[in-house]
């Protein structure tokens, strides 16, 4: 599977869903190398359906599991302890003015408890940091600001990535797994034909050579495990090979 989602989604997910998201990963590997064949208008809607099909998948992955901005909010039972959080966040705040923004609603309460999350919300708006001067929410304004351009760069580098792979793929840069599949299942009946082939050729000399003399059965047990260690090297360095089906030569590249 390509990593397209950040890793701590990927470990998260299912393992049915790491099965579907890489059914669909390779769906466009595929769309797009037949587009790149066949430039034709059903290839191009067939590779567009599956870059739709994995980016709803991306969705609909980080949506069930990116939680990294939750977080439990803590309780304050009164008013004098979120003063003290308060101005020991940094914020000038006084308790009459703590009690009059509370009254008028500005500081929320949830039942008979303040919430973290709302008083640091109510903090951002209202509040003047000590070493600043200035409202929380103007400083949050300018690092919202950064934090959208850092997103709106990152973004654009994703996209590029995912351009350039997809160029990659249209240029044959990448090999289907199911061509791999078919190397090894090739290259399974090239060793399985070659031990069957390698019986046949040495079985007479190996009657030869122990005669039915069962105390020149270890000589006959060092022939064959040289004949076999033999196959299996040649089998290892092949760069092309050849089928035995009995009588029938295939040969294959």
């Amino acid at each position: 599977m390509v990593e397209q989602l950040p890793k701590e989604i990927l470990e998260a997910t299912s393992q049915n869903e790491k099965i579907e998201y890489g059914i669909r990963y390779k769906a466009l590997i595929n769309n797009a190398q037949a587009y790149a064949k066949e430039s034709t208008s059903a290839n191009l809607k067939d590779w567009d359906n599956a870059k739709a099909a994995l980016a709803a998948m991306e969705k609909k992955l980080m949506d069930k599991y990116d939680t990294s901005e939750e977080s439990q909010s803590k309780q304050f039972k009164t008013q004098a302890l979120v003063l003290s959080y308060l101005k020991d966040q940094g914020y000038k705040i006084e308790k009459s003015a703590l009690s009059n923004h509370a009254r008028k609603g500005q500081l929320k309460k949830k039942g008979s408890v303040f919430l973290q999350k709302d008083i640091d919300d109510y903090a951002r708006i209202h509040l003047q940091d000590d070493s600043s001067g200035e409202k929380e929410s103007d400083k949050n304004g300018r690092a919202l600001q950064e934090q959208k351009t850092k997103k709106e760069i990152a973004l654009k580098h994703e996209q590029l990535l995912k351009a350039q792979m997809e160029r990659e793929i249209m240029e044959g840069k990448y090999v289907l797994a199911d061509k791999v599949e078919q190397e090894l299942v090739a290259r399974a009946l090239v060793l399985k034909e070659g031990q069957v082939h390698t019986i046949h050729t040495y079985v007479a000399e190996w009657v030869d050579l122990v005669g039915g003399n069962q105390a020149l059965v270890a000589d006959m047990e060092a022939s064959m495990v040289e004949a076999f260690a033999q196959l299996l090297h040649d089998y290892a360095s092949l760069d092309s090979f050849e089928l035995i089906f009995k009588d029938t030569v295939k040969h294959a590249a």
